[in-house]
C-alpha cells in the first residue's frame, strides 16, 4: 500500500506524520513530496498504486497552489491536515473531496486509524 505525504520534512509535524505512516505501512512504501511542483510531477505517472496522499498544508499560500491542481488529486484518497489556527480553509477543502481532514495540533492517532482502514479495504 503506498501512501505520499506532501510535507515539510523540516517541521515536526511532517517527521511526525512520517512516522505515524510508517506504524502502518512499511516506510518503502511512503513517497515524499516537500514541494508542490513534486506533486506535479508525481501526478503525471500513474496514480493507479496510491492508496492514499496525505497532505499537510502550512498556510493559505501553499493552500491555494493545493486547490489550484485539484484535478490533478481527484482520483485519490486525500488526508488533509491543517494548521490549527486556520479552521476557515475547512470549508474551501471541500472541493477537494477529501476522506478525512485535521490539524496538525492533534495527534495522529486518527490518522493511523484512518490508515489502517484503507489499507484493509485493499486487501479484500
Amino acid at each position: 500500500m503506498d501512501v505520499l505525504l506532501y510535507a515539510n520534512m523540516e517541521k515536526a509535524t511532517g517527521r511526525l506524520m512520517f512516522q505515524t505512516i510508517g506504524s502502518v505501512v512499511d516506510p518503502e512504501e511512503i513517497e515524499m513530496c516537500q514541494t508542490v511542483t513534486c506533486l506535479i510531477n508525481r501526478f503525471r505517472r500513474p496514480v493507479h498504486n496510491l492508496a492514499a496522499v496525505i497532505l499537510i498544508i502550512e498556510n493559505q499560500e501553499q493552500f491555494a497552489e493545493i486547490l489550484a491542481i485539484n484535478k490533478l488529486l481527484a482520483e485519490t484518497r486525500k488526508i488533509l491536515i491543517f494548521p490549527n489556527d486556520q479552521e476557515d480553509m475547512t470549508i474551501q477543502a471541500l472541493e477537494l473531496f477529501p476522506s478525512y481532514m485535521s490539524y496538525s495540533g492533534k495527534d495522529f492517532s486518527e490518522i493511523r486509524q484512518v490508515l489502517g482502514k484503507i489499507k484493509t479495504s485493499q486487501e479484500h
